[in-house]
């Protein structure tokens, strides 16, 4: 019955440690994500004030709603998850 507790309470710690690590995982994902964007905007901005190409000015700018598409579809439930 001891054994049984001692298991039980190093799965808990075990999946809470886990739980731990992938907030973690994700919290720098989204810092990370977060700072490519706004550097893609402020590199559109930059590019507009020195009348650089318009192709530069689109590519920053559908840099981060590529990222944003990506994310958000990726978010969505598959048919396998229902």
């Amino acid at each position: 019955m001891e054994a049984d507790h001692r298991h039980r309470n190093e799965v808990i710690a075990a999946q809470q440690k886990n739980a731990k690590s992938v907030f973690r995982s994700d919290m720098a994902g989204q810092l990370l994500g977060g700072a490519i964007a706004l550097g893609c905007v402020a590199g559109a901005i930059v590019s507009v004030l020195y009348n650089a190409h318009p192709t530069v000015t689109i590519a920053f700018v559908s840099l981060p709603v590529v990222g944003i598409i990506k994310a958000v579809r990726n978010f969505t439930p598959s048919k396998n998850d229902k």
